[in-house]
């Protein structure tokens, strides 16, 4: 974006010359080019002054690595990525409590989960727990604790949780998360499920009671997760009535669909042609929903 896209000054004197009786103004701006933070405050204290504030229009920007986001309060966009590296610079009139009320999809790195955090989104109702961006760093050295997540988000509202494949964490603070978010019926897990997952009854107990879609897709062309317990897949999950997940061989599928009753939908990602070409001969012979298609690296058909 152009620089002087973040030029206050211009913007005064447009709307002074061109749009006087101009009452709603909303924006947000990025830019794609990095200065030291010193310079980007002074480019920005512009929007700070009594002509903005008088208009009712009240500005913040936050600064990730140097490089600006500047908007209008509240934030316009449904959708919020929050790194561990951003600074918010908030205007001194700013309602906390309001700035993100327009925000439905929050991406989080779990890095940035702090108990001194100023943000706060009280409006997600989809919310993916993602990864640092610095993969030198390991993931587990971030491990947050749910009061800081409450603090930052309303757990209330939450209907889906994603769990991103190098996000790392813990089964009890996932129960945790599951136990605090009373409206959560979708999970997205995007890691391979260990043997340790099942042993923790208290998290299967709480995944089979409210889980109602689960996608369990490796996210990698090249890649799948394997089910390695189906039983106690099927047992865990035993309520869920939409279901995505990698299917490396017909009898798992099959299995499936007698443990898990209550399914009407399956999406499949087949590992091989073989299980592709079973399901073009077989799929409408069954009672429910079912998508297939080839993991991409074999395959962008996809069924009708």
């Amino acid at each position: 974006m152009a620089h002087n896209m973040i030029d206050a000054d211009r913007w005064q004197h447009l709307i002074k010359s061109s749009l006087p009786l101009l009452r709603v103004f909303n924006f947000k701006f990025d830019c794609c080019y990095s200065e030291s933070y010193d310079t980007m405050l002074i480019k920005l204290s512009p929007f700070q002054t009594d002509f903005w504030h008088q208009h009712n229009w009240y500005i913040n920007y936050v600064i990730d690595g140097g490089i600006p986001s500047v908007y209008t309060i509240p934030y316009i966009p449904t959708y919020y990525t929050l790194t561990s590296t951003m600074k918010k610079y908030n205007s001194p009139s700013t309602n906390v409590l309001n700035e993100f009320d327009n925000v439905k999809y929050l991406s989080l790195f779990a890095s940035a989960i702090r108990d001194d955090s100023s943000w706060y989104f009280r409006n997600v109702q989809s919310l993916s727990l993602a990864s640092t961006l610095n993969y030198r760093v390991k993931d587990d050295e971030y491990e947050f604790k749910i009061e800081h997540l409450k603090n930052m988000v309303n757990l209330s509202n939450i209907t889906k949780l994603e769990i991103t494949g190098k996000c790392a964490i813990k089964l009890e603070l996932l129960f945790e998360i599951l136990e605090q978010t009373p409206n959560i019926s979708s999970l997205i897990l995007k890691k391979q499920i260990t043997s340790s997952f099942y042993t923790n009854h208290e998290l299967c107990e709480l995944l089979s009671k409210k889980i109602k879609m689960f996608d369990y897709c490796n996210p990698t062309p090249y890649d799948y997760f394997e089910i390695d317990d189906l039983d106690w897949f099927c047992k865990t999950f035993s309520n869920v009535e939409e279901l995505h997940c990698d299917i490396d061989n017909v009898d798992d599928f099959l299995l499936i669909l007698t443990k898990c009753s209550k399914l009407s939908i399956i999406k499949i990602k087949c590992v091989d042609e073989s299980i592709f070409n079973w399901f073009e001969d077989n799929a409408r012979t069954f009672d429910i929903y079912i998508n297939y298609k080839l993991k991409p690296h074999l395959s962008a058909c996809d069924s009708d």
